[in-house]
This record gives structure tokens, C-alpha cells and sequence, in this order.
């Protein structure tokens, strides 16, 4: 008889504990974003990420599309070698201005199209550009 009621104490006590977190929940996000949970907040809860690369393909190939290529490197748990790791980026240019080689900081943004999740806003490293005669064009070292 007794491990009835202790049982209906345990349920009892759980189900506080889960509406007191929901309201406790209720209660900040109201506080953040100064309305009810599904409104829009007026600034981001985590941080962006942001990631530094190398653009690799040139400004008249898409418009106002750069690739951007990230290399990374990681130690091999197991070989305790250094191994690098590279991803390309469809990244939002909007003036289409950058040229291959040119060092970059590209930030996380909302989904642009199909590939496209990133901007740039930054540029760290310009590539020097080189005026090519025969093609009577500015081209750099990479292309």
C-alpha cells in the first residue's frame, strides 16, 4: 500500500518539475525576444559561423557566386599523422569582385539558393592581378 502512494508522489513531482521547466522556458524566450516563443528575435541566440578560405573560381563564371575552398587540419587519432582537409563553398558575392586567390572570411547566413549558405564580409588577402597581353585581360596567378 505504502509503494502506491510513493509512486503517486514520484508522478506527481515529475510532472511539476516538467510544467515548472516549461514555464521557466515560457518565461526567458519571452524575455529574449520580447514576445511569445514563435516570434522572430531581434538577435540570434549562438553565433554565426565563420570560416576562412581561398576563392578558386573566377568572377565571370557565376554571377554573384564565388567558390570559396576551406582547408582544415586534423590529427589522426590513431596514426598521429596531420591530415588536411578541404571543402569547397558556394559562397554570395554580391559584386562579384572577387578574384581567385584572394583570402576570405565567409559567414554562415540563411539559405540563398539550392547551395549557396554563406557570404562573404570580409577580405583578408588580396591577390596581386597581373595583365595578361594576349588575352588583354587582368588575371592572377592561379588563373
Amino acid at each position: 500500500f505504502f509503494f502506491f502512494f510513493s509512486f503517486l508522489y514520484f508522478s506527481f513531482s515529475l510532472s511539476f518539475f516538467l510544467l515548472w521547466n516549461y514555464l521557466l522556458f515560457f518565461f526567458f524566450c519571452c524575455n529574449l525576444c520580447g514576445g511569445t516563443p514563435n516570434m522572430q528575435r531581434s538577435l540570434p541566440l549562438c553565433a554565426r559561423l565563420q570560416l576562412v578560405g581561398r576563392v578558386i573560381s573566377k568572377p565571370d563564371a557565376m554571377q554573384k557566386t564565388a567558390k570559396v575552398e576551406v582547408k582544415r587540419i586534423k590529427k589522426h587519432p590513431i596514426v598521429d599523422k596531420f591530415i588536411t582537409h578541404r571543402k569547397v563553398f558556394l559562397v554570395h558575392d554580391e559584386e562579384s569582385v572577387r578574384m581567385p586567390g584572394d583570402i576570405v572570411r565567409i559567414e554562415e547566413c540563411r539559405p540563398i539558393s539550392k547551395r549557396k549558405r554563406f557570404t562573404i564580409i570580409d577580405v583578408l588577402k588580396e591577390e596581386p592581378q597581373i595583365f595578361n597581353e594576349q588575352t588583354q585581360q587582368l588575371e592572377t596567378k592561379y588563373f
